[in-house]
């Protein structure tokens, strides 16, 4: 199984990005492959200093951290699915941010297409309290056969 990370450089999407470099630490490869979609959203200097924290984070857990940043193709997600396999044994890690207003949590968000339209397991975990990861209380799982 291959572990893939969504990252966006948030303060959220590092607390999931823990949750990952674990999911990876229990995968037979030991490897979690980071994609990161280029925005305007995060500095060049910020992401670097987060990417290089994440890595080290993976030495200490003995989980090798490759990181690909990667050209905006159709949008966020466009990018994202250029780029993660047609492999229904693999899973990508990602964020749930809700979207505001009555239309639903995950409606219209990156969560929701890569949950609905990829072949890939995806685990979306939502961190409502950064550092109780212990504490989750919702993880939306979507298992491809």
């Amino acid at each position: 199984m291959s572990v893939f990370l969504a990252y966006d450089g948030s303060l959220n999407g590092d607390w999931i990005a823990r949750y990952a470099l674990h999911l990876a630490k229990g995968s037979e490869s030991r490897q979690l492959t980071v994609l990161h979609v280029e925005d305007a959203n995060i500095s060049g200097e910020h992401l670097h200093r987060q990417l290089t924290k994440l890595e080290e984070v993976g030495k200490s857990l003995s989980v090798a951290v490759e990181i690909q940043i990667l050209p905006m193709h159709d949008g966020v997600f466009g990018g994202l699915c250029t780029y993660l396999p047609n492999d229904p044994h693999s899973i990508v890690v990602c964020g749930a941010r809700a979207n505001a207003g009555r239309r639903g949590v995950l409606t219209d968000t990156i969560s929701e297409r890569l949950l609905c339209d990829t072949p890939m397991n995806v685990l979306a975990i939502r961190v409502l309290q950064p550092g109780l990861l212990g504490a989750a209380r919702r993880v939306l799982i979507s298992q491809r056969e």
